[in-house]
């Protein structure tokens, strides 16, 4: 990877202790990963506002170069930079447009990392507007901390990092092994794990009958054959990762809980881990949509989810 940007979607202004501490950590989360992937590394600052009617106002950029002075004093309080420059852009009007557009400009960013606060109550399902938007529109690996992982211990080295894989054999995946296989080489984990839930891809009419105490049993011996199957297709994904010195394991959770819910179990012993999931399919609009278990895993995990 030649570039790692980091977008903070969040405004200038951080008066949320909340926005600062998630700036913060998505700041050290980028100083780790520019470090394991030897990329350079990017700060983008959009501010919501200034309105889009000019690029940079004299207000604008007296609290830009403000800010940057404040940026490269407080960046590397731990000095894990090691001396690697860092280049800042701090971009006027809305948040969405500005950064689609600042992509649009730099497409040979690899990386793009950001935040979200996500919402509470009955919209707790649903992302900030911010970050639903540039999920849609940013073609690039993204790698998203959630509201439950601004607080997530940050790996001191590869030895306690686990990679956390969501996958789903009876979908194609091909693309996912193969992005997953390309950063998890440059990461170094101490090992990855892929993970599957059994019951998301069962007929409605067999979910309905294994939920029963008489169902379970049975239909014991099609859920230990569909096991075997799923079991068989994950040792081949298995064997790819094995040949690029990656310890893998494998992780079929057979109990009747969601494909979210699953993976948020696996890593919930495992606070210095990263989670890779498919973003999911095309819109109408060719938009990227989020799927459900994608979405779930986003705003219920304790650690960063990238996704493809």
């Amino acid at each position: 990877m030649k570039k790692l940007k980091i977008v903070l979607a969040d405004d200038l202004s951080r008066d949320s202790s909340i926005a600062l501490q998630r700036s913060e950590s998505l700041k050290k989360w980028g100083i780790f990963l520019s470090n394991r992937l030897k990329s350079s590394l990017e700060l983008v600052h959009a501010d919501a506002h200034l309105g889009t009617a000019h690029l940079a106002t004299k207000e604008y950029q007296k609290l830009a170069k403000a800010l940057h002075f404040k940026e490269k004093k407080g960046i590397d309080k731990d000095g894990l930079l090691k001396g690697k420059k860092v280049q800042y852009h701090y971009l006027s009007g809305h948040p969405v447009d500005a950064l689609v557009a600042f992509f649009k400009k730099k497409p040979q960013a690899s990386l793009v990392l950001f935040g979200t606060h996500g919402y509470t109550g009955a919209k707790k399902l649903i992302l900030g507007s911010v970050s639903e938007e540039l999920a849609r529109y940013i073609q690039l690996p993204l790698f998203i901390l959630g509201p439950h992982a601004i607080s997530t211990k940050i790996p001191k080295d590869s030895s306690s990092l686990v990679v956390y894989i969501g996958i789903d054999v009876e979908s194609e995946v091909k693309d996912q092994i193969l992005k997953s296989i390309q950063l998890a080489k440059k990461l170094k984990p101490s090992k990855v794990v892929l993970v599957y839930n059994l019951f998301e891809n069962l007929h409605p009419v067999i979910q309905s009958v294994l939920g029963t105490k008489k169902g379970q049993e049975k239909l014991k011996e099609l859920v230990e054959s569909l096991k075997e199957k799923a079991h068989l297709k994950l040792s081949k994904i298995q064997s790819q990762f094995n040949k690029n010195s990656l310890k893998t394991e494998i992780l079929i959770d057979v109990r009747l809980i969601s494909a979210a819910d699953a993976i948020l179990d696996a890593i919930s012993s495992n606070e210095g881990s990263i989670v890779f999931l498919k973003k999911s399919t095309k819109g109408m609009f060719k938009k990227t949509f989020l799927g459900s278990t994608t979405r779930t895993v986003i705003l219920e995990s304790k650690t960063p989810v990238m996704i493809f």
